[in-house]
C-alpha cells in the first residue's frame, strides 16, 4: 500500500473555505470520522458541526477528516485530511 502526503504551505487563510467547501466539496463526500476542538464551546465537535472552518482554526487549531475516498482526477481511497493552522 502506498501513501501520499500533500502539504500546503503559505496557504492563505482567506482561501480555506473555498478549498474545503468548493474545491474538495467535503460536505458532499462520505466522511467516516472527523475531529475538531471548538475553543468557544470548549468541546470536541464533528465536521458536520463546523460552521466556519477559518474561525474555528484561528488563531491556531487542529482538526482532521477521514474520507472513504476523495476524487481528485483519480479516486484516492481511505484519505485523511489533517489540518494544523497557525495564524498570526
Amino acid at each position: 500500500m502506498e501513501n501520499v502526503e500533500i502539504i500546503l504551505s503559505d496557504f492563505k487563510k482567506e482561501k480555506l473555505e473555498a478549498l474545503i467547501y468548493e474545491k474538495l466539496q467535503l460536505t458532499k463526500l462520505r466522511i467516516q470520522s472527523s475531529h475538531f476542538y471548538d475553543p468557544n464551546l470548549q468541546r470536541d465537535i464533528e465536521f458536520s458541526e463546523v460552521k466556519n472552518i477559518k474561525e474555528l482554526l484561528s488563531p491556531k487549531g487542529t482538526g482532521h477528516v477521514v474520507l472513504e475516498q476523495l476524487p481528485l482526477g483519480i479516486s484516492l481511497k481511505n484519505v485523511v485530511i489533517a489540518g494544523v493552522l497557525i495564524i498570526q
